[in-house]
Parts: structure tokens; sequence; C-alpha cells
């Protein structure tokens, strides 16, 4: 690109790369529409132990759910796509320092966001369905059982990697405050408490009304926060030690 580009070249990138990206998003609905069966068989898998069904009760209610599984996996499977459009767009005004700085955070991102994936569909989603659905209950006559259909089930699904690809990316934050100089890991060992009264309230926000469950919750968030911490000193030694 050059130095002082005019702002028509600027605008003929810009709508060069909004075209790569609208491409792409076109060319992965399709695919995924195509294997539509597949992918919803992937999002149910983790339910397959105890689920071998599911119902829609409303005629488009499959349609419409298949759309948005196709929606929901061409953005998740794009996004590379488009922070690498932007990433090539801005990075020339960038200094070598801040070029270092960004593809160091992006490829922390899109790591946690690939284990954040692997992580729900995996070992997060099973466990916690074969939890709730141990509430069902047969007892004589009295019955209380899941009747699954499949837009509640792929909304909580996608609910559950939403709620999961959000803490997983709390590294990223404070390796932004890392990098440009905003944090210090030995700041963060000074707000312990808060940061474990947080990690209760989150356990009690998204778990549900088991004291068990919200105990084992509070533990492992609070070990992921500490074991977040020892990373930085790590990478603050690492890296920062010339500094």
């Amino acid at each position: 690109m050059p130095e002082k580009a005019p702002i028509n070249f600027f605008i003929r990138e810009i709508k060069w790369r909004f075209c790569y990206m609208l491409l792409s998003v076109v060319i992965t609905f399709t695919s995924c529409y195509l294997v539509a069966p597949d992918l919803l068989f992937w999002i149910t898998k983790p339910c397959q132990n105890f689920q071998t069904h599911f119902v829609f009760f409303n005629i488009p209610e499959a349609l419409y759910t298949t759309l948005k599984v196709c929606a929901l996996v061409s953005l998740c499977t794009v996004l590379p796509v488009f922070w690498y459009q932007l990433w090539s767009f801005f990075i020339p005004s960038f200094t070598a320092s801040e070029r270092t700085r960004v593809t160091r955070t992006s490829i922390l991102f899109f790591f946690l966001f690939s284990v954040s994936i692997y992580w729900t569909f995996s070992i997060g989603t099973p466990l916690l369905a074969e939890f709730l659905l141990q509430y069902q209950v047969y007892q004589g006559s009295f019955v209380l059982e899941y009747q699954a259909t499949l837009a509640s089930y792929v909304s909580w699904t996608w609910s559950c990697l939403l709620i999961v690809s959000l803490l997983a990316q709390c590294p990223t934050i404070l390796f932004i405050g890392l990098l440009w100089g905003k944090l210090k890991p030995k700041n963060i060992t000074k707000y312990r408490k808060a940061l474990f009264l947080l990690c209760v309230c989150l356990a009690a926000s998204l778990s549900p009304p088991d004291v068990v469950l919200q105990t084992g919750m509070t533990l492992a968030l609070w070990l992921y926060s500490e074991f977040i911490i020892l990373c930085f000193f790590v990478y603050e030694a690492l890296f920062f030690k010339n500094q």
C-alpha cells in the first residue's frame, strides 16, 4: 500500500475486502446447508447417550433451526477470515512492536476460541446435560420427563457455547492490558478476595441451584483464574525481564 495513497484507493480496497468476506459467508453457509443433517447430528451428539430423537412442534421450526445452525456455524468458521481482512487492512499503519502485540493477541484469541468450542461440545455440554436430566422423575403414575425439541436444544447448546467463549476470553482481555503496559500480574494478586467473590457470583448465576454443582463450579473458576495469573507471571518473566 502506498504511504500517501488517495482516499479512493482505501475505499476500493475496503470494497474488495468486503466482497471477499461476503463471498466467504455465502460459500460457507451454502456448504453448511448442504451438509445440514451432519451438522445437526454433530451438535446433538453430546446428547446421544440419553436422547435418541428430537421433535418439533411447528411445521417451519425444523427449517428455521437448520438455518440458524448453518448461520452460527458459518459465523464461527468465517470469523478468522473477517479478522484476517481487518488485520491486513490496518497492520501497515502499525509499528513493528504494535504488529507483534496484535499478532500475539490474535493468536491467543483464536486459540482460546477453538478450545471453548471443543470443550463445549466434547466435555461441558455432555456432562451438564447428564447432570440436569437426572432430575427426571418416574414414580408410578407421576412422570416428569424431558421432551427434547430440536430448537430448544440447539438454543441451549449455543447459549452454553456463548458463556464458555466469554469466560475463555478473559485471559485475552488481561493479556491486552499486559502487552500495552496497563496491567501487571502483581496488581491482580492484590484483589484475590474480590476475584474469589466474583467466581462465587458467576457460579451462582451460571449453574443450577445445586450446592455441590455450584461449589464445584466456584472452585473450577477460582483455579482457572489462578492458572491465568500464573501464566501471566511466566509470560512476564520470559518476555519482559529485559524491559
